[in-house]
């Protein structure tokens, strides 16, 4: 996992190892282009506070990690067109889940 003080920078990181991601809350599928344009407004727009960071994984996922809390809420992951490729994440809060359970353990949503 790597930490950025900006979206765009996040998005650089992982650019090469999908061309599209997916939202985990909405379902929205992006291209790099439309993500780097994202990136750019929100960088412009909002100023880093210090407690929150961008994350970036080597499997191609976009997150923001707070460290208030220490919670990761996944932003963008690689839609790659499997069927069940948010099973690693919470459709609720959009954390990324690390075990497989019966309730989230960020925000305590049932898992289907």
């Amino acid at each position: 996992m790597e930490g950025f003080k900006s979206l765009r920078s996040a998005v650089l990181s992982v650019m090469t190892v999908t061309s599209n991601w997916k939202g985990p809350l909405t379902g929205e599928v992006f291209d790099l282009n439309e993500l780097l344009n994202m990136g750019n407004l929100y960088d412009e727009t909002f100023k880093p506070d210090g407690w929150n960071y961008f994350v970036s994984f080597p499997t191609g996922e976009i997150g923001v990690l707070s460290t208030d809390d220490n919670q990761i809420v996944m932003l963008f992951v690689p839609d790659n067109g499997a069927p069940n490729e948010r099973a690693n994440f919470c459709d609720k809060c959009g954390s990324h889940l690390f075990r497989p359970g019966k309730f989230c353990p960020y925000c305590g949503a049932k898992m289907e």
